[in-house]
């Protein structure tokens, strides 16, 4: 089961194109502590939860994705249904990461976003800007 989880792990974080250190670094954890996580000796619920929303799997029976990272390209063009309304949109960004023209947003940087999922225990879904507007 160890073994099958650190495969799993490793399949996602290729995915992602994640290597074991951005992952550990995005979680907040050292590469050892990620290590001894997936092959479960330590059990951390909170690490584990910012893994599996990371890579978007669940890698535990008991710790469900909560959130999905939805990245907009530069160049990406979102419509909205009113100019008023991109401007809102526009408003919530970090300065520089898009540009508005009427009803539409076209990001001028990578943005990340984490998507709350719906789960039986929150009632509303959120948005969270991630990152977005400075050069990686």
């Amino acid at each position: 089961m160890r073994t099958f989880r650190w495969r799993k792990l490793r399949e996602a974080m290729e995915r992602r194109g994640l290597s074991t250190a951005q992952l550990a670094s995005a979680v907040g954890i050292s590469i050892r502590t990620l290590h001894n996580i997936s092959c479960g000796n330590s059990k951390s619920r909170t690490a584990r939860q910012k893994i599996s929303n990371i890579l978007g799997v669940q890698l535990w029976n008991d710790i469900p994705v909560t959130e999905r990272l939805l990245t907009f390209p530069p160049g990406m063009e979102i419509e909205f249904p009113s100019a008023r309304a991109a401007r809102a949109g526009f408003d919530e960004l970090p300065p520089g990461v898009c540009k508005q023209t009427g009803k539409v947003l076209t990001f001028l940087q990578p943005a990340t976003f984490a998507i709350e999922i719906q789960t039986d225990e929150t009632q509303s879904s959120k948005n969270r800007h991630i990152s977005g507007g400075s050069s990686e």
